[in-house]
């Protein structure tokens, strides 16, 4: 048997920019990006960000600036206390059904100074874009890579949990997508 008959999960480094694309082009994700830009209570109010204020809040790998807040790894605390909301996107684990079929676990973790979480609309800023996220990405297919699924059937390690760090809380969210 040679190796072409398992799978290599080729995709997998692809899946959080794939992930970050179409927020740029889903229409539901405007409300992720607007919490993310504006730190005010009715951020949610502002208007739709251009594809180039979107990608300006995108790290691209370039130096480290405070500007940024969506990166493709985990959370690393860094030591600031700025009045901001990050997200992250990450493969956070593949789980193997057999030698070529499996399926991989994509964590979103959405933390914001508690400072700005409460929102003027009596929502919470966090509980908005995870709302979003699972409405965005419940059986999407971005581009090839199969369906986003949130089904503790399929996967166990699909939830929703809060999470915080020594100046942010938020939640992450484990969705998971197949790959074949």
């Amino acid at each position: 048997m040679g190796t072409e008959t398992y799978n290599i999960y080729r995709n997998m480094q692809d899946l959080p920019y794939n992930v970050i694309s179409h927020l740029f082009t889903n229409t539901d994700a405007e409300i992720i990006w607007k919490l993310l830009k504006y730190p005010t209570r009715d951020a949610w109010g502002e208007a739709d960000l251009t594809h180039d204020q979107k990608a300006a809040l995108v790290y691209s790998g370039q130096d480290i600036s405070t500007d940024y807040c969506v990166f493709t790894d985990s959370y690393t605390d860094d030591g600031t206390s700025e009045q901001k909301t990050f997200l992250r996107i990450y493969v956070h684990g593949i789980h193997p059904e057999n030698r070529t079929t499996g399926y991989i676990n994509i964590c979103f973790e959405v933390y914001a100074h508690p400072k700005i979480s409460h929102l003027d609309n009596n929502k919470q800023r966090v509980d908005m874009i995870m709302q979003a996220l699972l409405k965005i990405f419940q059986d999407a297919d971005i581009g090839g890579a199969g369906h986003f699924f949130f089904d503790s059937e399929r996967s166990p390690q699909n939830l929703m949990k809060g999470i915080a760090s020594k100046t942010y809380k938020g939640k992450a969210l484990i969705m998971s997508v197949n790959m074949m």
